[in-house]
């Protein structure tokens, strides 16, 4: 609305209330011009009244517009923070997911792995850990210049042993060297001792051989016990008696040996 249609709009309403009709100017004006006169001072200063208070509400509305555009700038500003705010939080919360789902994951590793590793480690223990195995036996009866096996111990598994034997020579009429060896089932000698039996009734001595060996497939050791000399022809069924056999050999992680077959090995 324009200043001119603003002002006649504001004209006629206050001629309304001035109580003066717009036809007025087509009266007679005789003995009345001062009073209209006076109306239409009165009508302007009503009009400049108006004027001042359209001005005013103009300038309030003019402010209420501004404030409405700033609120509506900050509810649009706090809805975009709200939107980056739930979107950070989603981000954090997928992430903190697939995190938590890594470190469960890891753990479960860690865990299996430490597992398998113990189970490793309690084979290998198992694996290189001492086993010992031991057997005896209480006679062998033997003729007299006779050779032949008195003890074994078996079958071992496969690996590197310590091995010792021991057993009682018992000569009843002879004086008799007693030699015993041990031997591997594929014919290695591991070790041989020598003993001698003077000559009266009930002699007795002791025989022991102590060797390594290596086993490279399951088998046994065998004590081999005999005479180096034929004595005389005795009366009694057995004239050598072979008492007190003990074998004993146990398994070791590792073994460093010289000779495999004492009957093959250098002098010095």
């Amino acid at each position: 609305m324009t200043n001119f249609m603003l002002r006649t709009t504001i004209v006629v309403a206050a001629l309304g209330l001035a109580g003066i009709s717009p036809s007025a100017e087509a009266q007679s004006q005789q003995g009345g011009l001062p009073t209209v006169s006076a109306r239409v001072s009165a009508v302007e200063g009503i009009a400049a009244t108006l004027q001042g208070a359209v001005t005013t509400l103009q300038t309030q509305l003019t402010a209420l517009q501004t404030a409405n555009s700033n609120l509506q700038t900050a509810n649009n500003n706090l809805q975009t923070a709200n939107n980056n705010l739930q979107t950070a939080l989603s981000a954090e919360i997928a992430a903190r997911v697939a995190a938590d789902a890594a470190l469960q994951a890891a753990i479960n590793s860690e865990t299996a792995q430490r597992t398998a590793d113990v189970q490793e480690l309690r084979g290998l223990i198992n694996a290189a850990g001492s086993k010992a195995f031991s057997t005896f036996r209480g006679q062998s009866a033997l003729a007299n210049g006779a050779s032949g096996g008195v003890g074994a111990i078996g079958p071992l598994p496969a690996g590197n042993y310590l091995v010792t034997a021991k057993a009682v020579i018992q000569e009843l009429g002879s004086n008799t060297s007693w030699t015993c060896t041990l031997r591997t089932e594929d014919g290695r000698a591991i070790d041989r001792t020598s003993g001698f039996n003077a000559s009266h009734t009930g002699n007795a001595s002791i025989v022991e051989n102590v060797a390594m060996a290596t086993l490279t497939a399951p088998g046994s050791i065998i004590m081999i016990c005999g005479t180096e000399v034929a004595g005389p022809s005795c009366e009694l069924t057995s004239c050598s008696s072979v008492v007190d056999i003990a074998m004993v050999a146990v398994q070791v992680g590792e073994a460093q040996i010289s000779c495999a077959d004492v009957f093959n090995c250098p002098a010095n």
